[in-house]
């Protein structure tokens, strides 16, 4: 059992990051493509927003909601890195949900 587990984190590991990166890739270029006239130098954090759909509604949440769940975080963090010019700088959100996996497989051992 123990062995399927990690086959198929492995498999997800090594499979979801090219698919993120190509749904990344065309929607970033085309709002940069839109942007590329304006003045990035006041982004400090390196993250625009802009860059990624809104799936999750991030700019609403404070105004809407007081709690979040995993799912929710998720979905931000993914937004988040598509969103981030230098994303080599945060981890990978498939490597995020594999370490987790992991965590909460060896929290269910004790």
């Amino acid at each position: 059992m123990k062995q399927i587990f990690m086959a198929i984190l492995i498999a997800l590991a090594t499979a979801l990051p090219n698919m993120c990166q190509a749904q990344t890739s065309y929607y970033a270029k085309y709002v940069d493509s839109i942007l590329q006239n304006v003045n990035k130098t006041q982004v400090t954090s390196g993250v625009l927003y802009d860059r990624a759909y809104p799936f999750s509604l991030l700019h609403t949440f404070g105004n809407a909601y007081d709690t979040t769940s995993y799912t929710f975080a998720q979905q931000v963090y993914v937004e988040l890195f598509q969103a981030s010019y230098t994303p080599q700088r945060m981890t990978n959100p498939s490597l995020l949900n594999e370490i987790v996996a992991v965590q909460n497989h060896r929290n269910r051992n004790f």
